[in-house]
């Protein structure tokens, strides 16, 4: 028997102001790395060489067939199709068909990665325990070892060109460097506690720690604070531009912020408040979180539909016993709809222009075979309104 959840998507929902669902693989493994494609594919990577896919926003997940059995972590692509991801022992895989398969391979570092970082193509850079750093310049065929000059735990990289990069890492651990990693030097601020990762927005630096989110500024040599009530421990910082970016840590906590880091939204999320190590997304409206014991929240709409309007709507969509779509309306007034469904990538499955079944709020559509999600549109005197509906076996 299938069923149907409705989401009504609204600018405030966009901006965090409604929980991102839970979404559930069947797992309590940990995950350690979640990339959101642009168009709306999810990837998930945990313990145990874990990896999983998801075309329709999480209704379902298929395994990714790799052969690596050990657990893997972090994600970074650099386009649509060439991508890297972390694994154990300090070791790696790449892709280049757009994570579809992986081919996995070992580096001279010492230990287990834990952050990576590519300026381009060729030139990437991963750190990890013990103070490895460890640099490529042809794609990851090959890698060369860089001195640290530090023994703590790494966690995050980011360079901002060929020769400026940033390090952070474990016991208040800043490095930077401006030849290219050649040589690492100690950065001394007000910070404290273990620095988890960073990343870069309007030219300013965001570190998610131990203590919180701190803000670096351009010049690299004044730090501030941002304060959040209540406080939270942080473990990933990503931004998609210069504008649109998210935090995640613990216990299940998510931000997210318009404008560049100057402001942040608290997200809240469906679920165990476990805590959360990885965050990646497209927009507001297509961004997931992943964590312990399997946690899976995020949200996903449409992608590929210019100006769908996701505002509340006086309709209401109920699946029938006889595999039909019941659109329901408060009045009985007289109207004339054309309804449209499409499907997640703004394709169309269907358009009919329907009259009223015995009563006139009510009407009748046949729902789509295959279980996923679905755009469903009632167009009515030049005037659109979408709703996204997930069609459950």
């Amino acid at each position: 028997m299938k069923t149907i959840c409705t989401f009504i998507f609204s600018l405030a929902i966009a901006l965090g102001m409604a929980q991102w669902p839970q979404y559930s693989i069947g797992t309590t493994l940990e995950l350690g790395g979640v990339h959101v494609f642009s168009n709306g594919d999810v990837l998930i990577a945990g313990e145990m060489g874990l990896m999983k896919r998801s075309s329709d926003c999480g209704s379902t997940w298929t395994d990714v067939d790799i052969t690596y059995l050990n657990d893997i972590g972090k994600f970074y692509f650099i386009d649509q199709n060439t991508g890297y991801v972390l694994g154990d022992d300090a070791a790696f895989g790449k892709t280049t068909d757009g994570g579809l398969t992986w081919t996995f391979s070992n580096t001279p570092a010492s230990d287990d990665l834990e952050g990576l970082y590519f300026l381009n193509a060729d030139m990437g850079w991963m750190v990890g325990k013990e103070g490895n750093i460890i640099h490529t310049s042809d794609g990851g065929a090959t890698w060369m070892t860089q001195s640290s000059g530090s023994p703590a735990r790494l966690h995050g990289v980011h360079f901002i060109d060929e020769m400026h990069g940033i390090v952070c890492g474990r016991d208040n651990t800043l490095l930077t460097t401006d030849n290219g990693g050649q040589t690492w030097t100690p950065l001394i601020l007000a910070t404290s506690g273990d620095m988890k990762d960073i990343a870069f927005a309007q030219g300013s630096a965001y570190i998610a720690a131990e203590g919180g989110l701190y803000r670096l500024n351009s010049t690299w040599d004044n730090v501030e604070f941002i304060a959040i009530d209540p406080n939270s421990e942080f473990e990933d910082v990503y931004f998609h531009n210069e504008s649109i970016g998210w935090a995640c840590g613990g216990p299940g906590k998510v931000m997210a912020t318009n404008n560049g880091g100057e402001t942040w939204i608290d997200i809240g999320i469906e679920g165990s408040p476990f805590e959360l190590s990885a965050i990646h997304g497209q927009s507001f409206n297509q961004a997931f979180t992943v964590g312990e014991f399997g946690q899976i929240n995020g949200v996903c709409t449409a992608v590929g539909l210019e100006g769908a309007d996701f505002s509340e709507t006086p309709w209401s969509v109920h699946y029938a016993s006889d595999g039909t779509l019941h659109i329901l309306f408060p009045d009985q007034g007289p109207r004339q709809p054309r309804f449209q469904i499409m499907d997640i990538t703004g394709a169309m499955i269907a358009e009919e222009s329907l009259t009223p079944l015995s009563s006139q709020n009510m009407y009748s559509i046949p729902a789509p075979d295959v279980a996923g999600v679905y755009l469903i549109s009632m167009i009515e005197a030049g005037a659109i309104q979408t709703k996204r509906i997930v069609i459950h076996e």
